[in-house]
């Protein structure tokens, strides 16, 4: 199977101009403002996306994944961007605060596990492959630049499973 899929806006790196903050132990490395600002306007047009792919999500197997990164300027690199689309490709998380436990995918209505009412999302994300360790290569993928439309087009492919059980 495969599928393309355009997501607008400026593409940030989650590790460019990342924030200090003092933790209760020790200090915590957030991403940056602009990091957020990017993966909450993509999250923002998630029903659109996942809408366009239908019931092919999400992908369960390896895939291959094409990122042409249109920039609104020549900054990041791009194992940055890779790593960042990655994230935001993935299933939510959710985490139970009864059991510690995870749960994937779209917000359960109780603990899988024990039951509970009390979950905390702690990764958001498109929903598009389960996981980002899915993710066997970036071929074809590039780094260019679009001030006046900046844009991430993906393509996805399915990859099946090898006859000699590589996957």
């Amino acid at each position: 199977m495969k599928f393309t899929v355009v997501i607008p806006g400026a593409p940030r790196t989650a590790k460019n101009s990342p924030m200090i903050v003092r933790g209760i132990k020790h200090p915590v490395l957030l991403p940056s403002p602009a990091y957020k600002a990017w993966t909450s306007s993509v999250l923002a047009y998630r029903h659109k996306i996942r809408e366009a792919l239908g019931s092919r999500i999400p992908i369960l197997g390896p895939v291959s994944l094409e990122a042409l990164i249109y920039r609104d300027a020549f900054t990041g690199d791009a194992v940055g961007y890779y790593q960042a689309i990655a994230d935001v490709l993935q299933s939510n998380v959710w985490t139970c605060k009864g059991c510690n436990r995870k749960t994937v995918g779209e917000r359960p209505a109780v603990c899988q596990h024990c039951g509970a009412i009390a979950l905390k999302q702690t990764r958001h994300g498109l929903g598009i492959v389960d996981d980002d360790k899915l993710i066997m290569d970036w071929d074809g993928s590039r780094l260019l630049k679009d001030s006046d439309r900046p844009r991430v087009q993906l393509t996805i492919r399915t990859i099946e499973p090898a006859q000699g059980g590589l996957f």
